[in-house]
C-alpha cells in the first residue's frame, strides 16, 4: 500500500478477552476496502511513528480516544476523510470520545 492511496487513517479497538487489540486502519477506497495493522506486529511502532510525517493534520491524541475505556469499542478517525464509521454502521457508542 502507498500513502497516496490511503483516503481516511483511523483506529478502534478489539476486545480480545483478557486484553483490548489497538488495531490502525488504513481505509484506500470509497466502497470501504482497508488494510490493518495492530500493536502485536513487527513494525507496529515504526508505522505509528511515520504517520504524523504522513498525513499532514493527523491527529496525535489519537490513542487515549481509543484505548479509554477499557474494553468498550471504540473507533476514531484519524486523518482524512471521515466515512469508514458509517460504513462499519457505527453508533454515537461506538465512536471515540474527546478527551
Amino acid at each position: 500500500m502507498r500513502w497516496a492511496d490511503v483516503k481516511e487513517v483511523f483506529a478502534f479497538k478489539r476486545d480480545i478477552f483478557s486484553v483490548d487489540l489497538i488495531c490502525i486502519g488504513f481505509r484506500t477506497s470509497d466502497e470501504g476496502h482497508y488494510f490493518e495493522i495492530d500493536e502485536q506486529m513487527p513494525g507496529y511502532d515504526s508505522v505509528v511513528a511515520a504517520l504524523p510525517q504522513a498525513f499532514p493534520g493527523f491527529d496525535d491524541n489519537w490513542w487515549c480516544k481509543v484505548a479509554y475505556p477499557p474494553f468498550k469499542t471504540c473507533f476514531c478517525s484519524m486523518w482524512g476523510s471521515q466515512k469508514m464509521a458509517g460504513i462499519w454502521e457505527l453508533g454515537p457508542k461506538d465512536l471515540c470520545k474527546e478527551r
